[in-house]
């Protein structure tokens, strides 16, 4: 038995290997997607083909837990303004923010990987 890196390090040796035409399109289309979620292409085809699901890019993750983050103080924010008193359109603009700041997350989540 042939003793591998892979073998030493526990990770799945990787022993298939396939074979894929692509236009040229598709393939700059595929590379340009592999650079935005920081992965060499090889990497991002396997994530992809294992979820099923797009790979969302490094820094989206980041924008989308930071505005996971704010959204959540704004929420805790309503309490103490309707205990302050505050106006009914200060509440109602909060609520919209926090509905945009929503969309703004489902877009990053689901546009990552048209880039």
């Amino acid at each position: 038995m042939k003793f591998t890196k892979e073998k030493i390090i526990g990770v799945i040796p990787r022993l298939r290997r396939r074979t894929v035409r692509l236009s040229d399109y598709e393939d700059s289309r595929l590379k340009a997607q592999a650079d935005v979620a920081g992965l060499p292409v090889a990497a991002y085809m396997r994530q992809i083909l294992a979820s099923g699901s797009p790979v969302v890019a490094q820094t989206d993750i980041v924008a989308i837990l930071e505005l996971r983050r704010l959204g959540g103080l704004l929420k805790s924010n309503f309490g103490t303004l309707r205990d302050a008193g505050a106006s009914p359109e200060l509440l109602e603009f909060q609520e919209e923010v926090l509905h945009k700041m929503g969309q703004a997350i489902d877009r990053l989540a689901a546009g990552s990987h048209d880039r």
